[in-house]
């Protein structure tokens, strides 16, 4: 009988261990109303919410500063289509015609016009990247194609091109798969099909591709339900899907890549395959070398939900809804 409760014992502390090496850390951050998107970067949290972002520290969570202002003028938003990327002195935000710089305690410094075609621009060195529609009329149908640029936006290299979800015989898919970031001074690009990620360096020259078979996963009708009633119960997707419900193209497989995100030494490559309410995560390197497979606790309320998170330090971190409260949350999660 002692023996049996000795095992015992041992079992349920092992549990309780596993458990307490792999619970979430939950935050409140009653600030928040209804954010964008978050971004970690060295030992700040920087958190976007329509014109607005929210600078926290990382160690406590405590709220460094908020800035942002619509207009027209120096240092102003002209729309809520904001993109950060933060820079070792400064924080780049890309805004419609311009990008804009700032301290890191968000103190406006300057800004610069880019061309209305450029969007989303991060910075490498002395260029940026980039992407832009093609709707050249004579083009069998609509493109975007990720581009290096030089420091006056004159294009220098184009580094990938794929078909747009809104296509020229006007139907829409509903996926769209669109990644690319920067990080130590090497592009990372996720294809808008198949499961491929090329990896650039400053000049745009192609150092590596990344590419797996992926098993393909089957688009069902409850998936097809989850998405419309997803779209009813928020008001702007509601609206989207009442206007464009007759040209949407519900596929017969998943795409091959759900999400990216790199960290500071890692590229995280997402798919649609779940496990134990867990996201399947292949793990590489900044040369793309492969680490390992994971599962990550991303809580995604539908299958066109892309959620609000980021991973920095070997850590997952999502901002969530409670909806019991009404309030947004910040959860953490250790990977292993």
């Amino acid at each position: 009988m002692m023996a049996v409760r000795k095992l015992l014992f041992t079992v349920l502390f092992i549990s309780l261990t596993l458990n307490i090496l792999n619970a979430s850390k939950v935050v409140q951050l009653p600030i928040l109303n209804r954010p964008n998107s978050i971004v970690i970067s060295n030992n700040q949290i920087f958190i976007t919410e329509g014109i607005n972002i929210f600078v926290f520290l990382i160690d406590n969570f405590k709220l460094i500063t908020k800035f942002g202002k619509k207009g027209e003028g120096p240092g102003e938003f002209m729309n809520e289509d904001i993109s950060l990327q933060i820079l070792p002195d400064r924080i780049l935000v890309s805004n419609s015609n311009k990008i804009l710089f700032f301290s890191k305690n968000g103190k406006y410094k300057k800004e610069t016009r880019i061309p209305s075609y450029v969007n989303i621009v991060k910075k490498i060195s002395n260029n940026y990247i980039g992407f832009k529609w093609d709707i050249n009329p004579k083009a069998d149908d609509f493109y975007i194609s990720y581009n290096l640029y030089n420091s006056n936006f004159k294009k220098l290299k184009e580094l990938h091109r794929g078909n747009s979800v809104i296509h020229k015989n006007r139907s829409i898919d509903i996926f769209e798969i669109f990644f690319y970031d920067v990080v130590k001074n090497k592009i990372v690009i996720a294809h808008r099909k198949g499961f491929c990620v090329d990896i650039f360096d400053t000049d745009g020259n192609k150092l590596n591709s990344i590419t797996r078979n992926i098993k393909p996963i089957p688009f069902s009708e409850k998936d097809k339900q989850d998405v419309v009633s997803y779209w009813a119960s928020l008001p702007y997707y509601k609206g989207f899907y009442e206007s464009v419900k007759k040209r949407l193209n519900f596929p017969k497989y998943y795409p091959e890549i759900y999400q990216c995100r790199v960290s500071s030494t890692k590229i995280y490559i997402i798919t649609y395959l779940t496990k134990d309410n867990k996201r399947e995560c292949f793990v590489y390197d900044l040369d793309g070398k492969y680490l390992k497979r994971i599962f990550l606790p991303l809580k995604i309320e539908s299958p066109v939900d892309h959620g609000i998170f980021t991973i920095y330090n070997n850590k997952l971190y999502q901002v969530i809804e409670n909806l019991n409260d009404e309030t947004w949350e910040l959860n953490i999660y250790d990977l292993k």
